[in-house]
């Protein structure tokens, strides 16, 4: 038998104004939840939506999440979650998971086009200010402790605004690869308001979650930081 769980028309100031130490949000929630039967197995399928989430009376965005869980068996299981900002999609995520014979992991992200000015209101004290677009691929594959992770993290026209020294710092457009664990830079550059960059070379080693190596070599000459008018 079909069940169906369904949350509608949450007020979060509400709620966010009954906790003293929860953070200000502004929006209203909606979720459902379906657990759906079949012969075999079953699926629970899970919609939800908020209307316009502001966060700290800064905008998040209208966000949806579908999520979609699988047991294939009882020692097997598939999930598919897709998060969308402002109806277009952002991030999709797929995830198959087997406990025979042994722990064993696959997956796949895929990052579209995330704006990263939804990422501000959650930085403190308006200390930066987030722009551009986020794009990336990874896939996991491997035991779940260590897996085998392989992919690229792109910017697209992203750049940091940081409000305490009044300067806008420009991130590399060329993508990040990551190939068997290993984060590679190669000639990663950084910019602000002048034309020399700081520049990032090497690699990060995530082979070992725990205990991840960094052999990097960063370099500036005559890096312009600062050049902006004495303010308060």
């Amino acid at each position: 038998k079909e069940i169906l769980l369904e949350l509608s028309q949450i007020d979060l100031a509400l709620i966010s104004k009954g906790f003293p130490n929860m953070p200000m949000m502004k929006g209203i929630f909606n979720a459902d939840v379906r657990y759906v039967p079949s012969d075999s197995s079953f699926m629970v399928v899970t919609d939800s939506h908020i209307d316009s989430l502001f966060y700290e009376e800064k905008r998040v965005g209208e966000l949806m999440l579908n999520a979609v869980y699988l047991p294939i068996n009882k020692k097997e299981h598939q999930v598919d979650v897709h998060l969308f900002r402002d109806q277009n999609e952002i991030t999709a995520v797929n995830a198959y998971y087997s406990s025979d014979p042994n722990n064993y992991i696959e997956g796949d992200l895929n990052i579209t086009d995330l704006p990263l000015e939804m990422l501000t209101p959650f930085i403190p004290d308006n200390m930066a200010k987030l722009n551009g677009m986020l794009q990336g691929e990874l896939s996991i594959i491997g035991h779940p402790t260590s897996p085998d992770i392989n992919g690229f993290i792109q910017m697209d026209s992203s750049s940091v605004y940081v409000t305490a020294a009044g300067t806008t710092i420009f991130l590399d457009q060329q993508p990040v690869k990551i190939k068997d664990n290993f984060i590679n830079f190669n000639n990663y550059q950084i910019h602000t308001s002048g034309k020399n960059p700081f520049v990032i070379d090497g690699t990060i080693d995530m082979q070992k979650p725990s205990l991840m190596i960094a052999d990097l070599k960063l370099t500036a000459q005559e890096m312009e930081l600062l050049n902006v008018k004495r303010n308060k």
